[in-house]
């Protein structure tokens, strides 16, 4: 399997490439995500800072799907090196527990745990900081020159697969 990362600067640039990913066929088990909580939450429209909103599979007005169902029934977690963060899928959530240990340099250590190169994590931990998202998606080899290009299509920045 291979990792496929992309900062995304606008939170609406992410939820278009989530889309796309949805239409091409991936999971949202396969799709992962680090935001600045409040962004989140400005983005779902919720205005308590405790609140937390669960997903239930019984049927109701409105389906919640893509960018918002990753964000959904997830609470923030403060990381020393990026503040008060959610982190929505497998991965983003080991990543965000091992973060969460570290007093000094909490995220950025972690993507160089992950082989993220320096420049790369820098870039990742500055964009979560000013608001963006780290989307990554968990694929196939063969198949990450599809999600790069969705990435591309999307306004998505420093993309970079890792094994």
């Amino acid at each position: 399997m291979r990792t496929i990362f992309a900062l995304f600067t606008e939170v609406y640039s992410a939820e278009n490439a989530v889309q796309r990913l949805l239409e091409a066929d991936y999971r949202e088990e396969q799709m992962n995500a680090i935001a600045q909580e409040l962004t989140a939450k400005q983005y779902l429209d919720i205005s308590d800072h405790k609140m937390t909103v669960f997903k239930t599979d019984k049927s109701g007005h409105k389906e919640i799907v893509g960018l918002k169902a990753l964000f959904i029934g997830h609470r923030g977690i403060n990381i020393s090196d990026v503040g008060r963060v959610l982190a929505c899928g497998p991965v983003a959530g080991e990543m965000a527990g091992t973060a969460v240990d570290k007093p000094h340099g909490g995220l950025r250590l972690v993507f160089k745990m992950f082989d993220i190169q320096d420049q790369f994590a820098d870039n990742y931990t500055s964009g979560i900081i000013a608001g963006g998202v780290l989307l990554f998606v968990k694929t196939d080899p063969d198949a990450s020159g599809e999600v790069i290009k969705i990435y591309n299509e999307n306004k998505g920045e420093w993309i970079l697969g890792v094994p």
